[in-house]
């Protein structure tokens, strides 16, 4: 026997039929039937594992995600719903129902002196008196118009909108237990832009007045009136901000903004505290109707004019003859006083056709800027409104101007403020 049979070792194969299905060998020494390599492919398990590896990635990516949201959302709900019940429980009398009480009380306590006013125009008289034309000309016709006004005082006495009864022929107020009244015009202050009427009933419930000098901006504020005819309407707000001027070229006003919604037909009408005390009458909106600013004039300003008026006592005011500008911004100023930007002063930017008006009398012209009235420093054409407004008719005042690149001083004396003029 060759050396290459006796190296052969001393296995048998079984035959495939016997093998089984791995196919197996069998150990003629031992007798031992041997399995032969297990034959799997290592890349299979490879694969494997990838699909698992790749699979946990992506239930990471998307169930854990969606499983801290839900259970986000689960704390969340827990919360909102551990406050509803706690509100719930709480809200039997709370800060909302003493609010609500607050503002029925406040509601109570003005009503009464609130009144509505209707006025009436003779279009035909009008319209003669300012364009002058022929009667046949024109076609004969009433206008009306509606405002809002507050009871100051027991004997009859109606503070409202100068605005509101302007040109009218014909006075009526309805007070709140439905009198309908005529009322006569004791006196108007057409630069405040308020009228003082005149009605003659008894028991009448006037307003307490409020100092709007110490009214916090943020505080509370009630507005009522008569928007578009709705008489005695009650809206709410806060003090938006107080000293707000040049609004509709009224720079001598300092009115206080809120917003509570003001409409056409609140004019005249009172803003009033959380005491039911009148801070301000109500007078000017933004734009045609409410776009949530609103103004009033301070209680303070209001109660001097009615004060003036019911007295008899009204001081004719100061009368300069024009219309002022802002001084525009980085406009040099006179090199004689200073080469720094002109800051402040009040441009005239028209003058009153008048022969009688003060200031074309003192010789000042369109462009001029006042710097000084008297002893007094001119920061803008609202100062010097009220500087105009406050000097006696008929004193003689010493006005600094800054015309061109020279400094002119004029001697002015003060005339008195017609109806239609302001400054």
């Amino acid at each position: 026997m060759s050396s290459s049979e006796f190296d052969r070792p001393n296995r048998v194969a079984i035959p495939s039929e016997f093998a089984g299905p791995r196919g197996l060998d069998a150990d003629l020494d031992t007798g031992t039937v041997v399995a032969p390599p297990s034959g799997r492919n290592p890349s299979v398990s490879i694969a494997t594992l990838l699909t698992l590896f790749i699979t946990a990635l992506l239930a990471v990516r998307f169930l854990v995600p969606s499983l801290i949201e839900e259970y986000q959302f689960r704390l969340v709900r827990g919360q909102q719903r551990g406050l509803h019940d706690a509100a719930k429980r709480n809200l039997t009398r709370g800060p909302i129902d003493q609010l609500s009480d607050t503002s029925r009380l406040v509601t109570q306590r003005i009503s009464p002196s609130v009144v509505h006013i209707d006025t009436q125009r003779n279009f035909l008289q009008q319209q003669v008196r300012k364009a002058k034309l022929p009667l046949n000309q024109l076609e004969p016709r009433e206008t009306s118009a509606q405002g809002a006004g507050v009871i100051v005082h027991e004997r009859g006495h109606i503070l409202t909108n100068f605005h509101v009864v302007a040109g009218a022929d014909s006075i009526n107020v309805t007070t709140s237990d439905d009198r309908r009244l005529p009322a006569t015009v004791v006196g108007v202050d057409t630069h405040m832009d308020l009228a003082l009427l005149q009605v003659e009933a008894h028991d009448l419930i006037a307003a307490d007045w409020g100092d709007s000098d110490t009214l916090a901006e943020g505080s509370l504020v009630w507005a009522i009136g008569s928007p578009f005819g709705l008489s005695r309407s009650v809206t709410f707000g806060v003090l938006s901000a107080k000293g707000r001027g040049g609004l509709s070229g009224q720079d001598f006003q300092h009115f206080l903004q809120s917003d509570a919604a003001v409409s056409p037909g609140n004019s005249g009408g009172p803003l009033v505290d959380e005491w039911g005390r009148v801070v301000g009458i109500n007078t000017a909106i933004v734009g045609p109707t409410y776009q949530g600013v609103s103004f009033a004039i301070p209680s303070r300003e209001a109660r001097e004019v009615y004060e003036k008026l019911a007295v008899e006592e009204a001081l004719p005011q100061g009368w300069l003859g024009v219309q002022l500008a802002v001084v525009e911004s980085g406009q040099p100023r006179i090199k004689a006083v200073s080469p720094a930007p002109l800051a402040g002063g009040a441009k005239v930017k028209a003058i009153v056709d008048t022969e009688s008006c003060p200031a074309r009398v003192a010789g000042l012209t369109p462009g001029d800027i006042i710097t000084r009235w008297n002893e007094h420093e001119v920061d803008s054409p609202s100062t010097l409104s009220q500087l105009i407004a406050q000097s006696s008719v008929g004193t003689t005042v010493d006005v600094t101007v800054c015309r061109g690149e020279t400094i002119t001083r004029l001697r002015v004396t003060v005339g008195e403020r017609p109806l239609q003029f302001t400054n």
